[in-house]
């Protein structure tokens, strides 16, 4: 006996394919979601490589984070991490006896290690580094006309890590105020943006809503953009402790 077989109708086609994009739908922003905090974790993670880096350096220097503004040609913090970061071959190849913008270093562009740059950053140029110290390590590269009123006096020397787990000494910038990782100024715009209290555009560009900060205990915690810019200054300086940000 012969037996016809009914094929799929229209309607129900049309029904498997609505559940499948309903599916879609519903997969889709977990998926997005799921890979957004993997790349900010993987942020997290930079920020704490560059962490035990200070750290190591500091313990090589007897407790010290900060050197002392005797440096005539100015290194970026990010060149002086460059041995506690297992780059030594790209540390020797850094010409220390000329200026940071000479061609022999600026041709190191390319080799930025790739701990400087945040998984979410777009940048399209080849060399910029999202995170920068406003205070630690800094003022060895204050600008000729002095450092901003809210970075520290340059003789100051920070405690160490043993005694300050709450002191800030990096964040992440936003891709627009990048700079080239071998540039050790801070960025005079960033500076007025910060003044003017606008965090959401300085640090708040590759994460929407929240940027992270790097303590000098290694760890790194995220921060709400909505953070008050002045109690975040306070906070760099030293006269405010970073608990009470809000998060």
């Amino acid at each position: 006996m012969r037996t016809s077989r009914r094929g799929v109708t229209l309607v129900e086609l049309l029904v498997v394919i609505g559940i499948i994009g309903l599916l879609l739908g519903l997969l889709l922003p977990a998926v997005q979601n799921t890979r957004m905090a993997a790349k900010r974790a993987a942020c997290g993670n930079n920020l704490h490589q560059i962490g035990i880096a200070i750290q190591i350096r500091a313990d090589a220097k007897k407790g010290v984070f900060n050197d002392r503004p005797t440096d005539p040609l100015r290194q970026s913090w990010r060149v002086k991490l460059l041995p506690f970061l297992d780059e030594s071959s790209l540390d020797k190849d850094y010409r220390r006896d000329q200026p940071w913008d000479s061609p022999s270093n600026l041709q190191l562009l390319p080799r930025m290690p790739k701990v400087y740059s945040c998984p979410l950053s777009n940048v399209k140029e080849i060399g910029k580094a999202s995170y920068d110290a406003p205070d630690l390590l800094y003022y060895v590269a204050v600008p000729p006309g002095g450092p901003p009123p809210w970075i520290p006096d340059p003789n100051r020397l920070v405690d160490n890590s043993k005694s300050r787990s709450h002191s800030p000494t990096a964040l992440e910038i936003s891709d627009e105020f990048t700079s080239d990782w071998v540039d050790p100024n801070f960025v005079a715009s960033l500076i007025a943006m910060f003044q003017q209290g606008q965090l959401q555009k300085t640090c708040g560009g590759n994460h929407s809503n929240v940027f992270p900060i790097l303590f000098a205990d290694g760890h790194a915690r995220f921060y709400s953009t909505s953070v008050d810019p002045k109690q975040l200054v306070e906070v760099f300086v030293g006269t405010r402790d970073a608990i009470g940000l809000e998060q």
